[in-house]
């Protein structure tokens, strides 16, 4: 199971736990209650620590990635260059009046 399916399941299981509390709060018990807030605090500790994970993943994943450019050899570039100048110097202007 993917860390992100993970993190929708105990989403929803936290709200449906909230919602409970909020609709049925006169009917449950303290004790009830309270455990209901404990696992609350407990998927929120589980839901940090999946999200922890899968940054970590994503840094790591980074880390591993090598950017590699264009290879120009020296020859190519000074080639390149010395066809711009050879251009420019061909180039004529007319001479305005």
């Amino acid at each position: 199971m993917v860390l992100s399916e993970l993190s929708r399941i105990f989403e929803k299981r936290k709200m449906e736990l909230y919602q409970l509390l909020n609709d049925r709060n006169e009917e449950l018990k303290p004790e009830t209650q309270h455990q209901m807030y404990g696992a609350m605090n407990e998927i929120d500790i589980f839901l940090e620590t999946i999200q922890h994970y899968r940054h970590k993943e994503v840094d790591d994943e980074i880390k591993k990635l090598r950017l590699v450019g264009p290879i120009i050899k020296e020859r190519k570039i000074t080639k390149f260059f010395n066809n711009i100048n050879d251009s420019l110097s061909n180039i004529r202007f007319k001479k305005q009046n």
